[in-house]
């Protein structure tokens, strides 16, 4: 139970939606809605002065990019496209019409490979994102839940401003329960709550997490998702199904041993226990109350430094003050996390964070630029040190925007083509493809 909320993360991001849907059970229907993501270069003032790490070595030399796939030509100079003379020409518009004809006919083949066409020859195009997403529903209609979630990803990761990025978001998800990812699920819908807490999808979002921490057999995290659903949608249509999961669960419990998982509201005693200590700054930091919740992590620290729960309660302290957009305070705590818990298995989270909260101060000013440089070194000395860390691409990705926003856009460039070198097929690499070629 140490890891209760590691999944759960903090919701407070805020995002908008508008739409209808309707799904009796999100394990067998697709949803539809429209909304915008939210930018991460939202910042506070402030720098830290903690003193960073040095360079990694100088990145070996890279392969060059694989060729680009053969199409149909362009016309010559006053041809029209269409015309017979050209008939073999394509635009992005006809491609759209043809997979959007033929999506509507049910030949969703025709229309995934036209779709998946106009992303490789017209990827800046203004239709590109809704290719993208329509490619996804085709896919997963004719049950092709891996080609889905390329689909889906290729907009969150590629059209992040997209109207449909928030329902792709979400699909992703949809998408690895359907594959059996229930790890991979927990990360996405976590993810999901985090960046759109109000969403109509959020109630959705958290009784999916429900089901799939019960499928891993953990029904202590799954009565948490279900009783935070009840505490912030009471008029959901998943409230009743919530309610039910929750009494299976209960009474699957022998009758001298009630379940572990943290109070919906804190109980009115004197905490004495690290884990009561822990579990009550949870209940408040899933509530958005940061200080009162900062006050019990630190209670936890100074009364029980030698606690299993301490390194959670300085994790969490830290990611509190990111939710805050507090950049400053969340680095000092990070780099104090690094000291203190170096044998820790929150380590590499923590060091994530740090590069993170660094990369937040650079974009706070122009007179923050030089902070760049620290955060790139954070960024890269993680993707070294974590190479097999789900999130080490990204890391070696952030490092080169690092440098790009630093304006060293030779080591940049270095640091987008490692990306694409050891991680060749995740988004982050896609994301560094797109910056080489100066369409990202």
């Amino acid at each position: 139970m140490k890891k209760i909320f590691i999944s759960l993360a903090i919701i407070v991001f805020s995002a908008s939606g508008s739409s209808t849907f309707a799904a009796p059970d999100p394990y067998a229907n697709a949803y539809a809605t429209e909304l915008s993501v939210v930018s991460r270069v939202d910042s506070y003032p402030g720098q830290p002065s903690n003193p960073g790490y040095p360079y990694p070595p100088p990145l070996p030399p890279m392969p060059p990019l694989p060729p680009t796939p053969s199409y149909p030509p362009y016309p010559p100079s006053g041809g029209q496209p269409g015309s017979p003379s050209h008939p073999g020409y394509e635009t992005a518009d006809s491609l759209y019409r043809e997979g959007t004809a033929a999506a509507a006919r049910g030949d969703t083949q025709t229309a995934i490979a036209r779709f998946q066409r106009l992303l490789d020859r017209f990827p800046s195009d203004s239709r590109a994102p809704e290719a993208a997403f329509r490619g996804g529903e085709c896919a997963r209609q004719a049950g092709n839940f891996s080609d889905a979630l390329i689909f889906y990803r290729r907009v969150v990761s590629s059209y992040s401003n997209s109207s449909r990025c928030e329902e792709a978001f979400y699909d992703v998800g949809f998408c690895l329960v359907k594959l059996n990812d229930h790890r991979g699920a927990l990360d996405q819908y976590s993810a999901f709550i985090r960046r759109y807490p109000n969403s109509r999808l959020a109630d959705d979002a958290w009784y999916v997490l429900g089901r799939t921490y019960e499928q891993l057999n953990d029904p202590n995290d799954a009565a948490t998702c279900y009783r935070e659903l009840m505490n912030r949608f009471p008029s959901s249509e998943f409230y009743s199904k919530a309610q039910d999961r929750l009494r299976q669960i209960d009474s699957s419990y022998p009758p001298n041993q009630p379940p572990t998982y943290p109070p919906s509201y804190p109980p009115s005693q004197q905490y004495q226990t690290d884990r009561d200590l822990y579990d009550s700054g949870h209940t408040h930091l899933a509530r958005g109350n940061y200080n009162a919740a900062r006050t019990f992590f630190d209670e936890l620290l100074k009364r029980y430094p030698s606690s299993t729960w301490a390194d959670d309660a300085m994790l969490w302290k830290g990611k509190s003050y990111i939710e805050e957009r507090n950049w400053t305070a969340g680095s000092d705590v990070f780099y104090q996390f690094k000291s203190w818990y170096a044998g820790s298995e929150l380590l590499s989270e923590a060091c994530y964070d740090y590069a993170w909260c660094l990369y937040q101060v650079g974009m706070t000013s122009a007179a923050n630029r030089t902070v760049f440089q620290q955060a790139a070194s954070e960024f890269s000395n993680f993707a070294y040190r974590f190479s097999t860390h789900p999130w080490a691409a990204e890391a070696l990705y952030m490092a080169g925007e690092c440098f790009d926003r630093y304006g060293n856009a030779q080591t940049a460039r270095s640091y987008y083509q490692a990306t694409i070198t050891r991680y060749p097929s995740s988004s982050s690499a896609q994301k560094a493809r797109e910056r080489l070629n100066g369409t990202y």
